[in-house]
This record gives C-alpha cells, sequence and structure tokens, in this order.
C-alpha cells in the first residue's frame, strides 16, 4: 500500500487502520511512501494493492480499475481530523490586526460563494488547479468547508482545534518530522479566536 508520507493522507491511512484494528507487521502489510505520480505510475503497473491518496489521483486510480474503501471524511467521524489551517505569528497579528481581519474575510467570503454557487467555485478552481470542473468540482465536495461561524467552536479554549493540532504534532512526532509534539494547553493558547469574529 502506498501513500505520501507525513501528509494529511497518511495520517488518515494510520487512524483508518487503527480504527479497525489492523497492525501493519502482524497482517504483514507494506506502506511505501510516494509521491502522487509515482503512486499512479505503481498502481498502472500492479506494483501495490492500494494507497491512500487526494483528488484528482483518487479518480486515476478508480478508472484503472480502483475501488474506495474509506474516505478522511469517514475517518474524521471516527475522529481523526485533517486540515488545512491559516497561520500567523503573534507579533504580525498584533501589529497588523486589520490585514489578519480582511484576510479571514476574505477566506469566509469565498467559503459562503462556494456554499451557494459550487459549479461556479469548481470552474474558477479548475483553472488554478489544471483540473477539468468535473473534478475540481468532486474534489471540492469531498471537503468540509466550514465559514467563520462554523469554526467558532473549534476555536474556544476547550474545543476540538486544539486536539486536533495535539494529535497531528503527535503524528509528526512519531513519524520524525519535528522534534517534540508540545503539550495541549500549548497548542490551545496559540488559538487567535478573537480574530474571526
Amino acid at each position: 500500500m502506498a501513500t505520501t508520507f507525513s501528509s494529511t493522507a497518511h495520517y488518515s491511512l494510520l487512524s483508518a487502520l487503527k480504527n479497525k484494528n489492523i497492525d501493519l507487521k502482524k497482517d504483514n502489510i507494506t506502506l511505501l511512501d510516494m509521491q502522487s505520480p509515482d503512486i499512479l505510475a505503481a498502481w498502472n503497473r500492479g506494483d501495490i494493492d492500494g494507497a491512500y491518496v487526494w483528488q484528482p489521483l483518487q479518480t486515476n486510480l478508480i478508472h484503472a480499475d480502483g475501488s474506495v474503501l474509506i474516505s478522511s471524511k469517514e475517518v474524521a467521524k471516527q475522529g481523526s481530523i485533517t486540515g488545512e489551517f491559516g497561520i500567523v505569528h503573534k507579533d504580525f497579528a498584533s501589529k497588523y490586526p486589520n490585514v489578519v481581519k480582511g484576510y479571514i474575510s476574505i477566506l469566509n467570503e469565498s467559503v459562503n460563494y462556494y456554499h451557494k454557487n459550487p459549479e461556479k467555485s469548481a470552474e474558477l478552481l479548475a483553472k488554478e488547479l489544471n483540473l477539468t470542473p468535473k473534478q475540481s468540482l468532486k474534489t471540492m465536495q469531498q471537503l468540509t468547508w466550514l465559514n467563520k461561524s462554523d469554526q467558532q467552536a473549534y476555536f474556544q479554549s476547550n474545543g476540538k482545534l486544539a486536539h486536533v493540532l495535539k494529535d497531528t504534532g503527535d503524528f509528526l512526532e512519531a513519524q520524525k518530522d519535528i522534534p517534540s509534539s508540545p503539550d495541549l494547553k500549548t497548542y490551545q493558547q496559540a488559538l487567535l479566536n478573537n480574530f474571526s469574529k
């Protein structure tokens, strides 16, 4: 089985295996670190039996006789959430609060636009990603798009986001991509929830 190590796909794959009580060693599963083009080539040659990947590679594998066993959305419902986050240095945020608020406002506007105009949004994004509008829409529909108000519960000091970041940090530490993962309190204190109101 192949995935890109230290990626969200890798994290979700290991979580999915753990949730199903599948052990790589005991169940004799070899996990290979590969980039998307290499995964597709290995799949087409018959060198791998499975992969955990994102779009549009997923569609390519499905068209080459592949089947989806589980999605990251399903894994997230089981407790292992992945996401994309905007990060700003606290000094920058203190010095330029209007820039940070403006950036958040633009992202929020974009998410709301997508919810109201999914096909048009996919058409616009397709140009940036070099995908067809249909591929772009399929990719976008596999993600959960949270606007500013949807995110509020995550940004509370006892909310989900700090725990998601801690779990991700622990994963990256285990992969030896970072020397150590801070404690939960450090992640909680790093959340700048006053900018998203």
